[in-house]
């Protein structure tokens, strides 16, 4: 009776647990936005239609429910190749690599920006890494908030 008792509270506490509720072993976060913490759960990839670039977006949230998310867009040259690299921040040539980044917390969206580059390494086995050296948030209202750390996680190839 006790065996049938505790395989019975396994099989709820399974059920009741979904993946998307727990925090994701598939990534590791750093990341604070103006003294909170972004916490990726899961995320997706996909490749644009290319124009002066390729264009690759990556996009993550913090879960089932949440209204947390980030957006990572890149704008790679035809020249270069692969993802990994260090991408300008901001206004470029069509021959720089350039990042475009936001972040929304369901109260606020922010334009992330960077004195320095966004370093983005690809890990293989759709795993990538994030660094964002010196960034800050830009409110779309003006002014600006503390953000650091980095991001890295396996993120799903999706369709367009």
């Amino acid at each position: 009776m006790k065996k049938l008792f505790f395989l019975v509270v396994a099989m709820i506490a399974a059920i009741g647990c979904s993946d998307d509720d727990r925090p994701s072993a598939n990534f590791n976060s750093t990341t604070v936005l103006d003294g909170t913490e972004f916490n990726p759960v899961r995320g997706t990839y996909f490749e644009a239609v290319p124009d002066m670039h390729r264009h690759v977006i990556f996009r993550m949230d913090e879960g089932q429910g949440s209204v947390s998310n980030m957006s990572i867009d890149l704008y790679i040259p035809f020249t270069q190749s692969g993802i990994t690299g260090q991408y300008d921040m901001g206004i470029g040539e069509a021959d720089d690599a350039l990042a475009s980044v936001y972040l929304s917390n369901g109260m606020q969206s922010y334009y992330i920006s960077s004195i320095n580059r966004l370093k983005v390494t690809e890990l293989g086995n759709s795993r990538f890494k994030f660094e964002f050296i010196d960034a800050y948030g830009l409110v779309f209202q003006g002014g600006t908030v503390p953000f650091s750390g980095m991001i890295e996680g396996r993120f799903d190839l999706t369709a367009n």
